[in-house]
């Protein structure tokens, strides 16, 4: 497997949209997460990894091409659409006012 990985920084929401959409993204977190959004999105083994270290993420990345972008797809479509934020912002708003 050949990988041609390349360090970016920040860039421009429209050239991330573009290498989002055709790569394979490695996303390390170091430190504790105050919300938990990496670790809320991760399905391991289905949409993508979570690992403890190194090692972990060595073996992780030879079984990268496993997943199924389609899957992730549906995946994020299912659980983070507009539409279902909206219903789900809704339902805490009415939970928080009381109704």
């Amino acid at each position: 497997m050949l990988w041609n990985i390349k360090y970016l920084s920040e860039v421009e929401p429209a050239i991330k949209v573009e290498y989002l959409a055709r790569t394979r993204l490695l996303y390390t977190v170091q430190h504790e997460e105050f919300f938990g959004t990496v670790t809320e999105m991760v399905r391991h083994g289905v949409t993508s990894f979570l690992v403890r270290d190194l090692d972990e993420m060595i073996k992780a990345m030879k079984l990268v091409d496993s997943l199924d972008r389609r899957e992730c797809r549906r995946d994020v479509e299912r659980r983070f659409s507009s539409k279902v934020m909206a219903q789900r912002y809704e339902e805490l708003y009415r939970k928080l006012a009381g109704t």
